[in-house]
């Protein structure tokens, strides 16, 4: 015990006041969230060490930028972001009850993807590959086919999921005058999708 003592030092107190300090910086940028600034150059990180009463406030970096590219080696083919350079920051925001075919149509009527998989939660709730599978869960609700994926209801205190997918875009080649030449098929780069859900309205018995 003295010698973890003797090694540990004052631990306590370091935390208590590094905890402070970094509590102290957050608020102080949080307002500015809550207004929604959207220029990035009126937020501030900061450097700080105590021991030397050091500080540096800073321009944070934006997030890096998810672009397409002509041979990702990740996927073995072109990839194509949808939108055009989004950060992992990004979402897009759907409401609400849907089932899952409703969300894979969506997918394709709105951004010409074709949808392999489908994920909420990081949970698979969808599959393209396996026809018969693929039949059984399209008329399932999105929030009734996680429950039965993970073998439990969604919490009453769920307000949103994520949902990611995976799946394929036909990219036109144009010529001349516009003319399309070829379609080349390349794996979609898509934000999530924060999906709201919606609670079924209880109505009072007289």
């Amino acid at each position: 015990m003295v010698k973890t003592k003797s090694i540990a030092g004052k631990i306590i107190p370091a935390m208590a006041t590094t905890t402070a300090f970094i509590v102290g910086v957050v608020l102080g940028e949080l307002p500015k969230v809550v207004q929604g600034f959207k220029n990035l150059a009126l937020y501030k990180n900061l450097n700080g060490n105590l021991a030397t009463n050091y500080y540096v406030r800073v321009k944070p970096a934006s997030a890096p930028q998810i672009t397409g590219a002509d041979n990702d080696p990740q996927f073995g083919s072109a990839t194509v972001a949808i939108p055009d350079k989004f950060s992992e920051w990004d979402k897009i925001d759907i409401s609400g009850p849907m089932t899952v075919g409703e969300f894979v149509k969506y997918i394709k009527n709105t951004y010409k993807v074709r949808v392999t998989m489908v994920y909420a939660n990081k949970q698979q709730i969808y599959t393209s590959y396996d026809r018969e599978y693929c039949e059984t869960v399209l008329d399932m609700g999105v929030e009734a086919r996680l429950a039965e994926v993970r073998e439990k209801p969604v919490g009453e205190n769920i307000k949103t999921l994520q949902l990611t997918i995976d799946g394929w875009f036909m990219q036109d080649i144009t010529g001349d005058g516009g003319k399309v030449l070829t379609q080349i098929k390349c794996a979609a780069l898509m934000p999530p999708f924060r999906y709201k859900v919606v609670k079924p309205t209880k109505t009072l018995s007289k």
